[in-house]
């Protein structure tokens, strides 16, 4: 039924009814990175980053993989993933427990 909906407006909007509208959730409100090392990881990495900044590189983040070793983080702007290699990358390591970090972005 939401589905429906959320195709209702993507028709309304002049797009073709096959197509769909998705809302964007931060990462923090995510079913999969609520609980688990992604989370604890997360939680550290708030703390050592301050509020403003975890929320602006962060929590807007498209996707983290994270398999306990290695570390993909998808985000939206090159911006942020410049700001995340170049000021936040050791607190990232460190919030994650590895040294293999990967940042991309998909602009």
């Amino acid at each position: 039924m939401a589905i429906d909906l959320e195709r209702k407006s993507t028709t309304e909007k002049g797009y073709s009814d096959s197509l769909y509208e998705v809302r964007f959730v931060p990462v923090t409100e995510r079913a999969e990175y609520q609980d688990g090392p992604i989370a604890a990881a997360l939680a550290k990495l708030r703390e050592g980053m301050g509020e403003k900044d975890f929320e602006r590189y962060i929590n807007q983040l498209l996707r983290i993989n994270y398999d306990g070793k290695r570390l993909l983080l998808i985000t939206k702007k090159e911006m942020h993933r410049t700001m995340l290699e170049g000021h936040y990358l050791a607190q990232i390591c460190e919030s994650f427990g590895t040294t293999q970090v990967r940042i991309v972005s998909q602009a």
